[in-house]
């Protein structure tokens, strides 16, 4: 198709383009107009569907009320009903049912009050509640509450699976409907029951005026037949239907597919956009026709309310009278607009063919004759510019030959300043001539660094040589008189005195010098014109040469230069000294370049030698401090053996922590045992300083330093020395305004530390103070050997030391808090230990102010809350969990380890005693909670692991090294 129309003549090429243009054109306009009258045909049909859908939208919703109206009106009857038949009696007498878990349905046997009501047993009464059932045509249950939640004991419900009623079946006490029927509400909604949707009421049921059960009613959300009935009366443009279907995908109400499911690409299209419009084949196939389908969703029912119609019913008869006038119009319009252009083409053409016979001579590199110019159009016009290039391309002969012979200096003249040929020409002169010069230059460089390259490959272990082989050879390079090689002082020696190498910079190598005069050349930094280029770390070029700076001898004397260059030696940014060289002729750029770069390979080769100078030093350096290393290594392996030992020290005391909060409930005789069973000084004084409790070691550790006997009752002031006396009272008015805090005391040879805390009553008011008191001389001891030793060691060790503290603190603590029954509640308010009362429902119904500290929540915020809403949530649903309580409610004792979530949702770990409190009778009534938080110490514990085996890693580190 190409190849023809490239074959044929101009004024053919003309009026076959103007043919295409003007069908281009007429095409375009057409399909616009198609288009509008297109996009307004359906937009019409748009409005009047969606119009359509609100209809049927109308109808669902009245539907939808009267469903409502209808259950409120069961619910009111079957309320009255009850109340009609007469009060419900509750017996004492129980009846055993099987409860059901509608949720979970899992079973077991409760025994429930029996409810009689007219004299006739409520339980299992079917006749009570299809008399109801047959006054409000619903669904009607009764429920009766039990501690699971509230179970159906007379329903008219059939369980689809069974055929039976779902008498026994319960909510459980966490359902929304319990949770409203509770706070004595009434619930109305609806609910997903054996998978149908009902509206549904349930009202809470009264007996001896508590809320003990409560009334169902319920019917079906949507009656199907009327609505079926309803769409089949609709009936849009032709052959147009609505339709109903589930948003799951099958057809409710549909005249041919109804119960099947629709097109699995329409079920996501109309999830997705709930409302809008789809266009499909049907059937799906080529044969199929196009149809349009028109949707909205209504959320109460579910369901995808549609419209389908025919796409060609809509638009082809509408669209087919405007395509015709369309077309007879472009046909008159392309006849006469071929006639009048077809003249004008034949005109010009003749006149180009003979331009064109020209250019083709010209094409062929053959000499042509100009052409006369016998008009001044655009014909003629190209004819005169014709005429000019053939002129120019005999100059263009000539000038190229020129440049062909190397004559860059021939005269030549463009056509015009935009004669691209020939100033393309004049360019390809200058660019040859600049390349010839380039090339030399490039080959100067190029031989001077492969020269340099090979002068520092040798001389490599000695500077001095080195530098003299490449000032020699430089100064020759660049056709200068005289240079030399500057480098800071002790370079390739290390010194203990940095800052006088720093500062000197040394002439190592020279050529043509005074030399026995510059050999001893020192220069200090920044000073003269060598000192300020290191300095600078910058290039001196210097054409203004001082008087006096530098001579250089001849055979005809001594004279100044005219031109010194200095550079200095840099790698890495890191300047080790200069070159300066001094010429009586003038540098050229090309020379410095050279000089610039090649300087940098000798500082690279300078600093090498260095190095390798330097490394053989620090080898014997390193050999020395090796053997220090593993002298220190074995230190760290007996640190490490210590720390261990610490670890199971811990390990210990938690242990006893455990066997101390088991045994929470134990007398007297028992706690005596426990604050005895230790190392630690333990003593409670009243706001007098009387003794309240004690045990054996502070009574003998007070009978040793005073030979006096501590008993209950007597001030602790008289214990001691008349020097002591003020500084304890100084403490001990700290603890008792409510600080906790710890002392270390030295006292004889010994260190003790010495721990203050506070005793408050029920109001908070401060009545008196515990003191734990223990040696910590050895400890001391250890931790100044450790310090001395090594630093991220004694870090780890005093971190242990913290933890092993407050775990035998709060051990002691809680040995201190199990004396006397009568004290207990008082001293687990004011102590770190947890206090929470549960029901046997796991509702809380006392909490201390400590647990409300940790949890962040005030104490009105936690009552009445369920246990396992303080929970995390893993461990609230875990099988240990549902374990615990169900022995707590037979009378078993737990001791666990939980974590819990404060107001802010941090984690805190509770190490806990539950207690099942009974009545004389042996009944368990509540149960008790005593614990203590242990998530400092297991975040501590986290943490020294981490930095134990970072320890380990180090020494292994160490071994392998060695």
């Amino acid at each position: 198709m190409f190849k023809f129309f490239r074959n044929l003549n101009l004024s053919a090429k003309f009026l076959l383009f103007a043919t295409l243009v003007l069908i281009l054109i007429f095409s375009g306009l057409a399909v616009w107009i198609y288009n509008t009258d297109r996009e307004s045909t359906i937009q019409s049909v748009d409005n009047r569907m969606y119009s359509q859908l609100e209809d049927l939208v109308t109808l669902l919703e009245l539907e939808y009320r009267a469903k409502q109206q209808e259950m409120e009106n069961a619910l009111r009857v079957a309320s009255s009903r009850v109340k009609t038949l007469g009060a419900i009696q509750e017996q004492e007498e129980k009846v055993q049912m099987v409860a059901i878990n509608q949720a979970t349905q899992t079973q077991k046997v409760v025994e429930v009050k029996k409810w009689l009501l007219r004299g006739a047993l409520v339980q299992e009464n079917s006749k009570v509640v299809d008399s109801i059932a047959a006054l409000v045509g619903s669904q009607v249950a009764i429920f009766q509450k039990i501690p699971e939640g509230y179970m159906r004991i007379a329903t008219t419900e059939i369980n689809p699976k069974s055929n039976k009623r779902m008498e026994g079946v319960y909510l459980p006490m966490g359902n929304n409907i319990v949770q409203t029927i509770e706070r004595g509400q009434t619930f109305k909604g609806r609910i997903l029951q054996n998978n149908e949707y009902f509206i549904v009421a349930y009202e809470p049921l009264r007996v001896e005026g508590e809320i003990k059960g409560m009334i169902y009613a319920g019917v079906k959300e949507k009656d199907v037949t009327f609505l079926r009935r309803k769409f089949k009366e609709k009936k849009y443009y032709v052959s147009g239907y609505p339709f109903a279907m589930h948003i799951s995908g099958e057809y409710v109400i549909h005249p041919i597919l109804e119960g099947k499911n629709a097109e699995k690409r329409f079920i996501d299209y109309a999830q997705k956009n709930k409302r809008g419009k789809y266009r499909y084949r049907y059937p799906n196939n080529e044969e199929g026709v196009w149809k349009w389908t028109y949707f909205t969703y209504y959320e109460p029912f579910e369901l995808i309310v549609g419209a389908t119609i025919d796409e060609a019913q809509l638009l082809d008869d509408s669209l087919e009278k405007a395509r015709n006038t369309l077309l007879i119009g472009f046909i008159l319009a392309l006849l006469v607009f071929l006639l009048g252009f077809g003249t004008i083409v034949n005109y010009i053409a003749s006149s180009i063919r003979k331009i064109i016979d020209n250019l083709r001579l010209m094409s062929e590199g053959r000499k042509t004759e100009k052409i006369p110019v016998t008009s001044q159009d655009e014909i003629g016009v190209m004819a005169e510019s014709l005429n000019k290039l053939i002129d120019g391309f005999e100059s263009y002969k000539n000038f190229a030959l020129s440049i062909g012979n190397r004559e860059f200096g021939a005269n030549f003249t463009p056509l015009s300043q935009d004669d691209e040929l020939g100033n393309s020409l004049l360019e390809m002169r200058n660019n040859l001539k600049a390349a010839t010069e380039k090339e030399q230059r490039e080959k100067w460089l190029t031989d001077g660094f492969t020269q340099f390259a090979e002068i520092l490959r040798q001389n490599n272990d000695n500077i001095e040589a080195l530098c003299l082989d490449i000032i020699t050879n430089l100064v020759k390079k660049l056709n200068a008189n005289q240079g030399g090689i500057f480098l800071l002082k002790n370079l390739n020696k290390p010194t203990e005195n940095e800052e006088e190498s720093e500062k000197v910079l040394e002439m190592v190598a020279c050529y043509a010098y005074d030399r026995p005069k510059m050999m001893r050349k020192i220069v200090k930094i920044g000073e003269g014109l060598i000192g300020q280029s290191f300095q600078e770390a910058d290039i001196l070029n210097i054409r203004e040469i001082p008087q006096n700076y530098m001579h250089i001898t001849s055979g005809l004397g001594e004279a100044n230069p005219n031109n010194i260059l200095i550079v200095p030696l840099k790698t890495n940014e890191i300047t080790l000294g200069v070159v300066e060289i001094a010429s009586f002729e003038y540098f050229d750029d090309l020379s410095v370049e050279f000089v610039e770069k090649v300087s940098e390979s000798i500082a690279i080769t300078i600093f090498t030698v260095t190095s390798n100078l330097q490394t053989q030093m620090l080898l014997k350096e390193s050999r020395q401090l090796t053997q220090e290393m593993r002298e220190k290594e074995e230190e760290m392996r007996q640190n490490v053996e210590e720390l261990e030992a610490t670890q199971e020290e811990m390990r210990k005391n938690e242990k006893e922590l455990k066997r101390v909060l088991f045994d929470a409930k134990s007398q007297k005789e028992q706690m005596d045992s426990l604050i005895n069973n230790t190392e630690d000084l333990i003593i409670a004084l009243d706001k007098d300083y009387k003794v309240m409790i004690f045990n054996e070691n502070a009574k003998n550790w007070y009978y040793e330093r005073t030979y006096n006997k501590l008993t209950i009752g007597v001030s602790l002031l008289g214990f001691l020395q008349p020097e002591e006396i003020e500084h304890f009272k100084e403490n001990y008015s700290r603890a008792l305004l409510g600080e906790r805090f710890a002392v270390e005391e030295k006292i004889g040879e010994k260190i003790y530390e010495f721990r203050y805390n506070p005793m408050q009553d029920d109001q908070g008011k401060a009545v008196g103070v515990s003191i734990f008191g223990r040696d910590i001389s050895e400890r001391k001891f250890a931790e100044q050997n450790l310090r001395l030793q090594l630093l991220e060691l004694q870090e780890a060790e005093e971190q242990l030391q913290k933890q092993l503290k407050n775990l035998q603190e709060t051990t002691e603590d809680a040995r201190k808090k199990l004396f006397g029954l009568e004290q207990y509640d008082k001293a687990l308010t004011e102590s770190k230990f947890v206090r929470i009362e549960f029901s046997l429902d796991a509702v809380v119904t006392q909490v201390n102010p400590t647990f409300c500290n940790l949890i962040q929540f005030e104490s009105q915020e936690i009552i009445g809350k369920v246990h396992k809403e303080l929970l995390e949530t893993e461990e609230a649903n875990s099988p240990a969990y549902l374990e615990l309580w169900r022995n707590l409610r037979v009378g078993i004792s737990q001791i666990v380890e939980q974590r819990y979530q404060d107001k802010y949702g941090q984690e805190l770990i509770l190490h806990s005693h539950f207690l099942p409190i009974k009545n004389q009778g042996g009944k368990v009534v509540n149960i008790l909670q005593v614990g203590v938080d242990i998530t400092p110490f297991r975040l501590q514990e986290k943490s020294l692991q981490v930095r134990i085996e970072k320890l380990q890693k180090e020494i292994e580190k160490l071994q392998n090294n060695s």
